[in-house]
């Protein structure tokens, strides 16, 4: 089951990042876009791992795998092989991936689920008093992101979101830090302009003339990939050859996703009589939960009191709360780092009666008043907004 499992979920990645890149892109057409999917689709493989029954069908279909095994058992034996590979190419002077199982203390962690998330993903498991110091543990966690990414990513968990009702937190942390193999010279960089979706701005244009490069190009599309100092690692800048192409770029990269990275966007050498792009520095957040509901992914009860992770926690029924995803990553003359994690949310369905909660998103009435003479300032209802 070995080889063919582990391509299963190569392949797999490939299509969910493809759907992922095409989904996120459709919903944020004019804005600047970063994100790892292998840092989201690692979560969901650990959460996938303690699923049971249709929470556990529809999770594995939703990353891409269309015919789901008919046992947890089976499952963890196609993450296993897939995940050691994975974790033993790494190059960890450049690209350090870890994960985290945060669990309520008095909670119970299935123990062989346990040994599963240690074997397959390397995962510590960090015993949290969520029910007494839901703040507290909010800093633990934003804390270890922040130190497994060279603090590029801080409070990945806003405060407020675990609460007394969170039993697990599933975090994956990824931080990259390459030097090119061949870098810009800063001296030939210069003050140029990028012509971007809401206008023109004034960008710090890297340039090269008459380099040769890894060059490629179809139809309307061409791109440049540039390796790193160790050369399995590279970044492919994709780019339209006219503008009337520019509409339909971010489907055609998604289609070229879905075939695979390894093949998506072959080279050859070539001297490029002139070639430039920007520097630049991006950051983002993103929740998940919505999209992971929705076509194409079609998750719904792991999100729901429907949800069945009997195969991770013991005594207690949870589902999935929140995703929450944060990205950033640096370009520029030298090289690139880049860093993201993931935090999957997951709560009891239980009633907590010490925990109230306050709603107003439906017509209320206001009242302003003064204490001291004991008169109504102001009064008045909110019908809409």
């Amino acid at each position: 089951m070995g080889l063919s499992a582990s391509n299963s979920l190569a392949a797999s990645h490939n299509k969910f990042s493809s759907q992922l890149y095409q989904t996120i892109t459709q919903k944020k057409q004019k804005e600047n876009v970063v994100f790892s999917p292998v840092s989201i689709y690692l979560a969901m493989l650990m959460a996938t791992s303690g699923a049971n029954g249709e929470s556990l069908t529809e999770l594995v279909n939703g990353l891409g795998i269309d015919k789901a095994p008919s046992t947890i058992e089976e499952w963890r034996q196609i993450v296993e092989p897939f995940a050691t590979t994975f974790y033993s190419n790494l190059n960890t002077s450049i690209l350090n991936v870890a994960n985290n199982a945060f669990v309520e203390q008095n909670a119970t962690l299935d123990g062989k689920y346990k040994d599963h998330v240690k074997k397959a993903f390397q995962a510590q498991v960090t015993q949290c008093d969520f029910a007494g110091n839901a703040e507290g543990e909010t800093k633990k966690i934003n804390e270890w992101v922040s130190s497994k990414t060279n603090q590029m990513i801080k409070d990945l968990i806003e405060p407020g979101l675990l609460t007394s009702l969170t039993r697990l937190v599933l975090v994956n942390a990824i931080h990259f830090l390459g030097a090119w193999k061949k870098a810009f010279d800063k001296e030939n960089s210069y003050n140029g302009t990028f012509y971007g979706a809401e206008g023109e701005n004034t960008c710090r244009m890297m340039s090269k003339s008459d380099s040769k490069e890894q060059y490629g190009s179809e139809g309307g599309y061409h791109w440049v990939t540039l390796p790193f100092s160790d050369v399995k690692y590279k970044m492919t800048i994709v780019a339209v050859k006219d503008q009337s192409f520019q509409q339909t770029l971010d489907g055609w990269v998604a289609q070229k996703l879905n075939q695979g990275i390894d093949t998506a966007f072959p080279t050859n050498e070539a001297k490029l009589s002139s070639f430039r792009f920007p520097a630049f520095e991006l950051e983002q957040g993103l929740e998940l939960s919505e999209i992971l509901q929705s076509a194409p992914f079609n998750i719904k009860k792991p999100f729901t009191n429907e949800a069945d992770f009997s195969n991770l926690l013991t005594k207690e029924d949870i589902f999935i709360d929140k995703v929450i995803h944060k990205a950033a990553i640096k370009v520029d003359e030298a090289g690139a780092e880049a860093s993201a994690a993931t935090a999957i949310v997951m709560r009891t369905l239980s009633y907590d009666p010490n925990q109230i909660s306050f709603i107003a998103e439906s017509p209320f009435t206001f009242v302003l008043s003064d204490d001291s003479s004991k008169t109504v300032l102001f009064v008045g209802k909110v019908n809409k907004l």
